[in-house]
């Protein structure tokens, strides 16, 4: 397929020619021209399969009113050689290009959105669903048989021991999977397919198939792709947020990222039509430690969570741990605040604790017992009131639940040192972080300016007459 033959196509469905024609370097499975008429531009895809184009047009059919941005049909049939599918076309870049100029605030409203139009899909009546489908057959099994393949047939620039290996952690999963229905949800939505306009979602593209089960992969997916373009994974987190996970979930999509790392793998250095994916050293050293990161993470669930006093010797991690999340996402931290300062006082007080996993310092927390807040007319206790704050995770750990942990395990702790009330104030802007202080029970009562920011004071009332009397 080339440009004349393209705009010989549009002629014949149009009776127009198009003004120009440019060939997408995106997709693998098929070639895509974006052909810019007058007045408006069409996409138009062309593959030499036979039914190619069937199961695109089914479902943009079914999903047209579902309120979720999908292209229109144009025109659709064969030409020359070529089956062709011709669709509106909707402004935008795939996220995974203009996701490093994207705020915080622009990821998680994206995310808002993403989950929504995920859960609008999984409404949709699925047919012909096998008597026996399994989803451990269907996903797990089916892609990591094939990555393994894949990684032998291309030259093994990979260990398919991996995927061996996840084929036996699988088992583990055995109960979880047998839970998993015949859900649709849009599958291939990850750093492609998915249109960003100013900021915002645009609209989804490439909706070729519909995934079925569990629409946790498409995050994971989401996940291993980000970090293999050496991205920050705060969009995940907040997609994670917005699904409001269970422990098993949380643990099945860790799982699911070692799987797609596993499937990339597989890609390197095979040839779709005229492109090959790139396989370098680099490339293999990247991805190798990649894998090796996402085990440690994985490896992590499956140890249960230690919420203590922090001790002398753990400073320097909690130091480490302030300093990485400078620069994040709602971090209004800087190099000054909080530090080594702040670190010795919480220690010398006994107010500093840490959350372990596997001996690993995966977050911190420090009870103030007093401070220029507890002046402030909003609070409804006072008397013997506590503030938490410098509350942080690791960055590896985000998006797990990690923060609410914490806050659940230092409540009966305060109780039962005779507190009343948890304080804490809570930049505005950080609306994940107001969520799970709300889900773990504390309550807006009022805002304030300080440091150039705003927050929202909230309070959780622990005295065990105050919750007897409310």
């Amino acid at each position: 397929m080339n440009e004349e033959k393209i705009a010989k196509l549009c002629i014949d469905c149009f009776e127009e020619e198009p003004r120009d024609i440019a060939r997408c370097t995106v997709g693998q499975g098929n070639y895509v021209y974006i052909a810019e008429f007058a007045n408006r531009k069409a996409v138009v895809r062309c593959s030499k399969e036979a039914g190619a184009y069937k199961d695109t047009v089914y479902w943009l059919e079914r999903l047209a009113g579902l309120d979720i941005p999908v292209p229109r049909i144009l025109g659709k049939g064969i030409f020359e050689e070529f089956e062709y599918l011709i669709l509106s076309y909707l402004e935008g870049q795939d996220i995974g290009i203009v996701y490093q100029d994207l705020t915080a605030a622009e990821k998680l409203e994206i995310a808002r959105e993403v989950v929504d139009i995920q859960n609008k899909v999984s409404a949709l009546p699925m047919e012909n669903i096998p008597e026996d489908w399994s989803w451990k057959t269907a996903f797990v099994e089916d892609i990591l048989l094939r990555a393994k393949d894949r990684i032998r047939s291309n030259g093994c620039h990979f260990d398919p021991e991996k995927a061996e290996r996840l084929l036996k952690e699988a088992e583990k999963f055995e109960d979880y999977f047998t839970r998993i229905q015949p859900i649709a949800y849009l599958d291939d939505i990850s750093t492609k397919n998915l249109l960003i306009h100013e900021g915002r979602l645009s609209g989804v593209i490439d909706i070729d198939w519909m995934g079925v089960g569990d629409k946790l992969t498409y995050v994971a997916m989401t996940h291993m792709a980000l970090l293999n373009m050496g991205y920050d994974t705060d969009y995940v987190s907040f997609l994670l947020n917005e699904m409001h996970l269970s422990e098993a979930e949380k643990r099945a999509f860790h799982f699911y990222s070692l799987v797609y790392c596993v499937d990339f793998m597989g890609e390197r250095g095979m040839r779709f039509m005229d492109k090959q994916v790139p396989v370098s050293s680099a490339i293999v050293a990247q991805m190798n430690e990649i894998y090796e990161k996402l085990w440690r993470e994985y490896a992590s669930m499956n140890h249960e969570l230690d919420f203590r006093l922090a001790h002398r010797e753990d400073a320097a991690d909690i130091l480490s741990l302030y300093k990485n999340a400078i620069g994040s996402a709602f971090c209004v931290w800087n190099d000054y605040y909080p530090g080594e300062a702040e670190i010795a006082h919480d220690l010398e007080t006994a107010n500093l604790y840490v959350l372990t996993s596997a001996d690993e310092i995966v977050g911190a927390l420090s009870v103030v017992p007093e401070n220029e807040l507890d002046a402030l007319p909003c609070w409804s206790q006072t008397d013997q009131a506590r503030e938490i704050a410098r509350v942080v995770i690791t960055k590896a750990h985000r998006g797990k639940g990690l923060a609410y942990e914490m806050v659940q395990r230092i409540t009966p702790i305060l109780r039962e040192a005779g507190c009343s009330a948890i304080h804490l104030s809570a930049v505005k802007s950080n609306i994940p972080a107001c969520r799970t202080y709300q889900k773990a029970g504390f309550q807006t009562v009022g805002e304030t300016e300080m440091y150039g920011n705003s927050f929202y004071l909230m309070e959780k009332v622990i005295s065990a007459y105050s919750e007897k009397s409310e």
